[in-house]
């Protein structure tokens, strides 16, 4: 956890979280935030303080196809995005979330 990967002009690639699910990786570039929480443990909405040690981002990525328990309101108000992305399983023959 904690690891930053230097993308070049000023961009940065940092895992907030890592675990047997995946990981909870933050980009950022200038003012652009983009967290993806690519196979989250319910754990690391604890270690994350509930999205407030993460701030404000630009783009969030619902976790697990937007599942809700995956998703709390609470989480999703503390890091206030100003867009919301929600990816279709890829099973899912009727692109429903």
């Amino acid at each position: 956890m904690g690891q930053v990967l230097d993308l070049g002009e000023e961009a940065r690639l940092t895992v907030l979280a890592s675990g047997s699910r995946g990981a909870v990786i933050l980009v950022e570039w200038d003012r652009f935030r983009a967290l993806l929480p690519l196979g989250m443990n319910f754990e690391d909405f604890e270690a994350l303080d509930h999205g407030k040690d993460v701030g404000p981002v630009t783009a969030l990525s619902l976790a697990d196809h937007g599942y809700a328990p995956a998703n709390p309101l609470e989480w999703i108000a503390n890091l206030h995005p100003d867009l919301i992305l929600l990816c279709v399983s890829p099973g899912n023959r009727n692109e429903l979330p």
